[in-house]
């Protein structure tokens, strides 16, 4: 399966949810806070994120793990650590 890109989440919902490895920190990105995705194929594994909550910095699966919400409903649900119809990110 090929690895997830920005694109990817365009076409989904244009919404990302980022739990943090370190700290269990949820949250969710949307279009205002990620580069233009569209035609975007920048890998998601490579993007670099910070944690708010603990500061973890870092890329990849080992510092977060990604989830692909198809709606604001589940977007919602995926901050309240409810399992959700969208999908784990293939990183």
């Amino acid at each position: 399966m090929p690895h997830d890109s920005l694109h990817t989440v365009f076409l989904a919902a244009e919404i990302l949810g980022v739990h943090c490895n370190g700290c269990g920190h949820r949250a969710v990105l949307r279009a205002a806070e990620l580069p233009n995705m569209k035609n975007n194929m920048t890998l998601l594994r490579s993007l670099k994120l910070r944690c708010k909550n603990c500061k973890l910095r870092g890329t990849g699966k080992k510092q977060f793990t990604l989830s692909i919400p198809l709606n604001d409903d589940e977007a919602e649900a995926f901050l309240q650590g409810r399992n959700i119809k969208g999908r784990r990110a293939n990183m």
